[in-house]
């Protein structure tokens, strides 16, 4: 469970910084990277925010 969420971030993360064409990733995969990166953006909107 942990393990899964420690490399949510890093995936997404890793996708942009690669330039990976989300197209090809799959319906499943593109959702999957949306969710993520939206928990990644409130996270960081919350360390600005306690900031």
């Amino acid at each position: 469970m942990y393990e899964s969420l420690n490399l949510e971030p890093v995936a997404v993360f890793r996708v942009f910084l690669l330039g990976g064409d989300l197209e090809a990733l799959g319906n499943q995969f593109k959702k999957w990277t949306f969710n993520s990166l939206f928990k990644a953006l409130l996270w960081v909107i919350n360390i600005f925010g306690d900031r």
